[in-house]
């Protein structure tokens, strides 16, 4: 019997609304972009241990 291979994803964080934060979840005021991180986010994604993470990248933009 063979292995099947999980497929294999490339993660790009690029910051922003996605990873924002506030003081609460009810109010913008304090809200801060780019507040959390890759390996936050991912500890929050559902269903990841079924694909092969191959490479991870933080960029920041700024404006």
């Amino acid at each position: 019997m063979t292995m099947k291979s999980k497929p294999t994803i490339k993660i790009i964080a690029t910051g922003g609304t996605i990873a924002g934060a506030g003081s609460s979840n009810t109010t913008t005021t304090g809200y801060k972009p780019g507040a959390v991180t890759i390996e936050e986010l991912l500890e929050g994604t559902p269903n990841l241990n079924d694909f092969s993470i191959y490479y991870c990248l933080n960029i920041r933009c700024f404006l």
